[in-house]
């Protein structure tokens, strides 16, 4: 075990939290033990050792109690706590606005439950199909189950405290072995750190060596695999249940009788699917699409205009030039328009950071490892399926010829298993390079309230946005 981490204020007053509701919940009979912590963007997260300390007496022991005792035998006396501290994401330009932070937890805690109610049922609708497709030829996703959320919301609170949660451990072997029937020739499997250890710092992507120092990226010559197997393996999958809900919802159609998904099942994840559009970004209630992305940006750069009155500043000429690129944005929407796409659960980050991936120990082994799990759904969104997407093209992929192959397996993988005609990638693209030039804009203008800024210092952020018009009036047609 490693030496316990530092805790601060709000690390200690959640631990505190739940150690209160475990003796409660346990009836004192297990308590924390030990802590470490592992790496998160902007929130904190904790794998906590649990113990037992005296015997248990079941007949005092609450539902809460028993769940949280099942998932601590089963991860070997591990659970995780995640305390949300920042509430800066792709859907809101990485502004930290601070009474949004709950918005982003509640987002978060719905998408961990949607997104493992989905996976179950793909799964059952593969094996009441005799796994006729090879489904099984990979190891299932295990989706970690949120136990307990701690909202801290009062209404007699100027300022409410930071919310947390406690989600079952993982990463334990029975991950690979319990829950997930495999092949025989695939038993021999371990978890795999060493693909994303070795991902490169600097890669060339879109034209340009972009630097990500933090996590790095995939190399290029792995890029598209990996988005493919990503897309495959988890996207599709996850998708799928979604575009049957729409079915039914929009056309009145039945659901595919394979899922076998009962009535209040479907009510439940239609209630999710509600509260998770409720927490979006616009707070519009409904799933997020294309044109609420250019209601935003007009928006801020509205807001951007009195900064701008108020203080003379260089990003103005940008400013102008990103104005005229949301115009254009309003004449791209008809064309999004003409090939609409069913809402789904969107996970936006899908890099390899925020995976377990595991690799089998027979040789020769494949380069790109499975997936044993997804974390880290704090972009969760109810959204037109196209966003998730289009996020893999651009930040996981490295290049137009990449990002051209992706769509196009998209594209077609959905149109023959949903109906849907996904339209072409340009829209797009440009909807998402003005989206990044906007958030940086905002940055170099001191907007974005303490949110998730980029490393680079303001000659770098310069350079950046630079590279970002290039690519935007060159390689996507966008001319001054």
């Amino acid at each position: 075990m490693s030496a316990a981490p530092l805790l601060d204020d709000i690390d200690a007053s959640c631990l505190e939290q739940f150690k209160t509701l475990l003796c409660k919940e346990t009836d004192g009979c297990y308590e924390v033990d030990d802590l470490y912590s592992i790496k998160s963007a902007q929130q904190r997260v904790f794998i906590l050792t649990v113990v037992s300390r005296k015997e248990l007496a079941k007949v005092n022991v609450s539902h809460l109690g028993g769940v949280l005792i099942k998932s601590i035998k089963e991860a070997n006396g591990h659970l995780v706590l995640r305390i949300w501290k920042g509430a800066s994401r792709w859907w809101n330009l990485n502004a930290n606005v601070q009474q949004s932070c709950l918005d982003l937890a509640s987002s978060e805690v719905i998408g961990y439950k949607l997104a493992r109610e989905a996976f179950k049922l793909y799964y059952s609708k593969c094996s009441a199909k005799n796994d006729q497709e090879g489904i099984f030829r990979h190891q299932r996703i295990c989706i970690p189950q949120m136990l307990y959320f701690q909202s801290n919301k009062s209404a007699s609170q100027k300022q409410p405290k930071n919310p947390w949660a406690i989600f079952s451990f993982v990463k334990e072997i029975n991950i690979i072995t319990n829950e997930m029937p495999i092949s025989e020739s695939e038993q021999n499997l371990k978890f795999c750190d060493e693909f994303i250890d070795n991902m490169v710092k600097i890669r060339k992507e879109f034209g340009f060596d972009e630097p990500h120092p933090r996590h790095g990226r995939v190399c290029v010559e792995n890029a598209l695999e990996y988005a493919m197997h990503v897309l495959d393996t988890a996207v599709l999958p996850m998708q799928s249940i979604f575009f049957s809900f729409f079915l039914k919802e929009s056309r009145g159609s039945p659901i595919d009788p394979h899922l076998g998904i009962e009535e209040d099942i479907f009510n439940k994840i239609r209630s999710d699917t509600n509260s998770l559009s409720g927490h979006n970004v616009r707070r519009t209630g409904q799933p997020v699409n294309y044109s609420d992305m250019i209601l935003l940006y007009q928006e801020q750069i509205r807001r951007i205009r009195k900064v701008i009155q108020e203080n003379q500043t260089e990003m103005a000429s940008l400013v102008e030039y990103l104005e005229n690129c949301i115009q254009r944005l309003l004449s791209e929407e008809e064309i999004v328009k003409e090939y609409p796409l069913a809402p789904v659960l969107c996970h936006m980050d899908l890099q390899p950071q925020n995976m377990i991936l595991c690799q089998t120990t027979k040789l020769p082994t494949p380069t790109i490892p499975m997936i044993a799990s997804i974390l880290d759904w704090e972009e969760s969104c109810y959204a037109d399926a196209r966003f998730e997407i289009l996020l893999m093209c651009r930040k996981v992929l490295a290049n137009r010829e990449q990002a051209d192959s992706l769509w196009h397996h998209y594209s077609e993988r959905v149109k023959a298993t949903a109906g849907f005609s996904v339209g072409p990638i340009e829209p797009w693209l440009r909807l998402e390079s003005v989206h990044t030039l906007l958030t940086m804009c905002m940055q170099g203008m001191n907007l974005l309230q303490g949110g998730r800024n980029p490393w680079e210092e303001e000659s770098d952020l310069l350079k950046k946005i630079d590279r970002e018009l290039y690519r935007l009036r060159n390689d996507l047609g966008w001319e001054a």
